[in-house]
């Protein structure tokens, strides 16, 4: 990263589902975040032109239907030693496209982050269309 805030979407740690698919059971585990020039961390569901998708009454594929689904993504002891100058973003596409992620050890410059409130406390988080737990 440039340590600018772009259209890139640049997290240190980031997981994006751009197309019809769903995205299902990724662990991220043991990892340290040591000089975030962006983004903490950027987790999305998006919609671009790559996104593609079912017509769910003609059966045929459709570009730039809306995006799929992502679900049972879990992070366990995750180290994020700076302040990130774009704080963390997490975002579904829509109510029925929510992005679905559980925090099981969650440090923020040393600390542990005990809870979803606390989190939103921090300076810029965005959490929008998604159902979050942290442990």
């Amino acid at each position: 990263s440039n340590g600018t805030r772009c259209e890139m979407r640049r997290g240190a740690i980031a997981l994006h589902n751009a197309a019809g698919g769903t995205v299902d059971g990724v662990t991220y585990e043991n990892i340290y975040v040591e000089d975030p020039r962006e983004f903490g961390f950027h987790m999305a569901i998006l919609e671009s032109e790559y996104s593609i998708g079912m017509d769910p009454v003609t059966k045929q594929q459709l570009y730039w239907s809306k995006p799929g689904h992502v679900r049972n993504v879990k992070v366990k002891n995750l180290h994020i030693l700076k302040t990130p100058p774009y704080g963390y973003y997490i975002s579904g596409y829509d109510e029925d496209h929510k992005f679905n992620i559980e925090f099981d050890g969650l440090y923020i410059g040393g600390k542990k982050v005990k809870s979803l409130e606390a989190f939103k406390r921090l300076p810029n988080v965005t959490i929008r269309h998604a159902e979050v737990i942290i442990k």
